[in-house]
Order: C-alpha cells, then sequence, then structure tokens
C-alpha cells in the first residue's frame, strides 16, 4: 500500500491599510479558487486590516476586495503576476520563498528623465536591510551613489537614486551594495544577493537619448490659474497674484478682435495663455488631490499613509511626469477645498503650502486663491506661497524625499546638488518640538515662509495648524 505524506504547509499573514474608511477588506486568489473570499480583521491599534492562513510552497494569485466591488493589488507587495494584461499581486510562500531575496529591482525601476539624467528604484524587506548604495560602473571603475528612501510601507523600504551619466546609447552596468540590520554588507544583482563583491553578477540596461517632454520646458517654474470665460481687465488681477500661465475655457468663443486683444494683454503682462489642446495634455494628479482631501481636509488618513500614498505615487510615474503633472486641491465644478474642509482656514492653510512646496505644478481654479467668498486672510496666504515657490527653483526642480511622517506631522526636503530646502506641515492639532541639528546639522536657519531667522537654535516649536519652509544660511 502506498503511503501518502501530507504536504507541508505554511504560515502566510496579509495586510493591508487602506487609505480612506473602509467597512471591509477581503482577499480572493488562486488559495481561494478566486471565488471564496478571506476576510481580514481589522486591528485595534490602527486602520490596519490583517488575515492568516496556512498554505503549500508555491506562487500565488491574489488581490484584495474592498467593501465587496473594490479590486486592489497590494500596495506592500511588488511583485506581480500578469495573466493575460491582468496584473495580480504575486504571493512567493514556503520554499519557493526562499528564492526571493528580500530586494526587488527589474528594468521597470529604470526612469531614464533624460539624454544624461536617469533615476532608479529599489524595494528592499526593511526587516533585512537598512540601507542601499548603487554601485555605478563606467569605463571599468565603479562609482558608489548614495540614494534616498521615498518611502516605507508594512514589508519594504522603497529607495530612489539619481545619477548623471555621459554614456549615450550604450549599455550601463550597475549592481548594488546592501547593508542587513545586522550591519552585515552584501551585494544584490542579477544573481540575487552575495556575501563578496566579486561574485555579484552586474545588471546591465542598454538606454537611449529621450527629449525631455516639451511640457518641461515651461512648466517647472509655473503656477497656473484658470478661469471661464477671458476678461482683459482681470488680466492685472492675475498678474498681481504672481501667476505664470493661465488657462480660460471660454477663450474658444471670443471673436477674433477679443482673441487679439487679450492675447496682447497677456503678452504685456509676461503671461503666458494655454491653449486647450495643451491643457488636455496636461496630466492631473487625482492621487495628490485625493490624499490631500483625506489627510487636511477630513483627517481620515494618517501622516504615514499620507506619505505613502505619495511615495508610491512618486515611484510608479516616470520622474517626467511627476514634474509636470498638475496639483489640484478640487476639481472644476465641484466643491473647493476650503468648502470640502468645512470652512476651516488651517486646513486649507497647511493644504496649500504643501501644493506649493511639493513636486509638479500647482494648479489654482478661479476663486480658489480667496475661498470662492473674497477672503483676504487666503488671498495673503496664496500671495506668500506663489512667491515662496516662484522665488526658490529648488522646490520646481529638485527632487524630494519625505524624512519624517508620524503623529499627524510631515517633513520632507527639496534639493538639488546645490540648494536645500527643508519643509515641516503640523496637522497634528498641538505643537511640535523639532531638533534642527538632528535634521540639518548645527548652523543659523531662516524661515522663508515668515522671514524669521533662527540663529544657533537646536530645538524650535513648530505650532499647531502651522508649517516652516528652512533654509539652512550658515554652518557652525
Amino acid at each position: 500500500m502506498e503511503e501518502k505524506f501530507e504536504e507541508e504547509k505554511f504560515l502566510v499573514q496579509l495586510c493591508f491599510e487602506p487609505q480612506a474608511t473602509t467597512e471591509s477588506v477581503a482577499v480572493v486568489g488562486d488559495f481561494t479558487g478566486w471565488e471564496d473570499k478571506i476576510y481580514l480583521e481589522k486591528t485595534e491599534d490602527g486602520n490596519i486590516w490583517k488575515t492568516s492562513m496556512e498554505l503549500p510552497s508555491g506562487e500565488y494569485a491574489y488581490h484584495f476586495l474592498i467593501d465587496g466591488n473594490n479590486f486592489r493589488l497590494d500596495p506592500c507587495n511588488p511583485l506581480q503576476i500578469d495573466r493575460k494584461g491582468t496584473f495580480y499581486s504575486k504571493l512567493v510562500v514556503g520554499d519557493t520563498a526562499r528564492e526571493v531575496c528580500g530586494a526587488e529591482h527589474t528594468d521597470k525601476d529604470i526612469d531614464v528623465y533624460s539624454a544624461n539624467t536617469i533615476y532608479m528604484k529599489i524595494r528592499l524587506n526593511k526587516n533585512i536591510f537598512i540601507s542601499s548604495k548603487l554601485i555605478l560602473v563606467i569605463n571599468d571603475i565603479p562609482q558608489s551613489i548614495t540614494g534616498y528612501k521615498l518611502f516605507d510601507d508594512l514589508t519594504y523600504s522603497h529607495f530612489m537614486f539619481k545619477f548623471q551619466t555621459g554614456i549615450r546609447n550604450n549599455g550601463i552596468i550597475y549592481y548594488f551594495e546592501l547593508e542587513k540590520t545586522t550591519a552585515e554588507i552584501v551585494y544584490f544583482g542579477q544573481n540575487g544577493i552575495v556575501g563578496l563583491e566579486w561574485e555579484v553578477e552586474d545588471f546591465e540596461y542598454n538606454h537611449s537619448c529621450l527629449p525631455l517632454d516639451p511640457n518641461l520646458l515651461w512648466l517647472e517654474s509655473s503656477v497656473l490659474y484658470q478661469d471661464g470665460c477671458p476678461d482683459p481687465e482681470k488680466i492685472g488681477y492675475i498678474k498681481d497674484l504672481n501667476i505664470s500661465a493661465v488657462y480660460f475655457n471660454g477663450v474658444s468663443g471670443l471673436k477674433h478682435s477679443q482673441a487679439c486683444l487679450l492675447n496682447k494683454t497677456l503678452s504685456e503682462n509676461s503671461l503666458k495663455l494655454i491653449s486647450e489642446e495643451e491643457y488636455n495634455t496636461l496630466e492631473k494628479n487625482s492621487m495628490f488631490m485625493d490624499a490631500c482631501i483625506e489627510f487636511f481636509a477630513k483627517k481620515n488618513i494618517t501622516a504615514e499613509n499620507f506619505a505613502s500614498e505619495l511615495g508610491r505615487q512618486l515611484e510608479a510615474n516616470p520622474m517626467q511626469g511627476n514634474f509636470s503633472m498638475l496639483l489640484k486641491l478640487s476639481e472644476e465644478g465641484a466643491s473647493c477645498f476650503y468648502s470640502l474642509a468645512g470652512g476651516d482656514f488651517n486646513s486649507l492653510k497647511l493644504a496649500a503650502a504643501f501644493q506649493f512646496t511639493y513636486i509638479g505644478v500647482p494648479f489654482i481654479y478661479s476663486g480658489e486663491e480667496n475661498g470662492m467668498e473674497n477672503n483676504s486672510n487666503i488671498l495673503a496666504l496664496y500671495k506668500s506661497l506663489i512667491r515662496i515657490r516662484r522665488e526658490n527653483s529648488v522646490i520646481s526642480e529638485g527632487d524630494i524625499k519625505f524624512f519624517y511622517a508620524r503623529n499627524g506631522i510631515i517633513g520632507f526636503d527639496r534639493f538639488t546638488p546645490s540648494d536645500r530646502l527643508t519643509v515641516f506641515i503640523n496637522n497634528s492639532g498641538k505643537n511640535f518640538q523639532i531638533d534642527l541639528t538632528e535634521i540639518l546639522g548645527n548652523g543659523d536657519f531662516i524661515d522663508i515662509s515668515k522671514d524669521h531667522t533662527l540663529k544657533r537654535k537646536k530645538v524650535f516649536t513648530l505650532y499647531e495648524n502651522d508649517f516652516v519652509v528652512l533654509r539652512k544660511m550658515k554652518d557652525r
């Protein structure tokens, strides 16, 4: 009689952290036959849903089902399966899982920004690794490039690297140096994780010259404004706001003489007129808007969720797209952000501060700049934020790194090789102590949002419902 052995099973835990109020979370996949559902339970200590199950060794496709009708990939799992053009999250279990080294990098993680600027991304299991360096090999000489963390999810730390290369239409050879939580240094290449540098097999990538998106040539330093029927008498008001480009959705109905007068007035005020064709080619960052509404207006999500959601967007999109996306706080024809926030000036102040210091192009609908009710305080806020953005090119041209996101407070850097601004936004409802020396080192700082100098100040108070935009003026 043939002896039967019970197949070994392995304990698997799945987690999901919704970005908005959620009634139910279930998982369906190969292990449920895609018909049955396994419901996750909400933890007591936060908005995280979990479930556990035992599965045999193997690979499984799955996705989450939110509120019974909304299918979602697992945002904490970068592994995916493509089945006839439909992507599912990939769960690797048991013996098969031992082949997965805790580091993930594919050709999709290479983002050619321009002919000589490239971004690369890597995901590391944060329970195994704490940091990473990109080792770029040019003319047989390795060059070490330090990256920065975009965001953390429940399982992975997501890192970004940026470098300049003179190599055009040629191959790029590279690998990664990883530091484990045990302080051990290992290397990651095409042959996975190895302990010795000489053992690593290089990644190779052939890149060609890509032109910059033509929109970037004028979008990067812009603040955009939309109005209805064009009124030449309003041009002075728009110019006084320090707006750089304007879109009139009623311009197509103008007579020839009216169009000529409008163009003449715009030219005299150094304003760019955005055509309907140009406007339709611009990508609108709906994820940015939704996250701002949930975090600042409704306060439905945590600072950690807010930063992670935006980090996922930065990772998923090419950087050209991130720099040229329109940043809106509300949709045309819908309630403005000020109304969504219940007329709370502080919520609007913090959201607008983030809008004008984040990566992308701030976009204002006519009336948003005064709360739709000629509110002078809101108008003064917008004028100040527009001035800060227009006077500091690092905000429109620099990269971004979130380094603090907890307790209702977010902190991030906007930086280029020659400049850096550090932004803190306090959405916590209480005062917060910031140790500047821990973040920026010893020195003199100025909050350019208020022209307030902080000399030799180690710790200062970020008051509730306030923000700062800090520049280091002098080392000490």
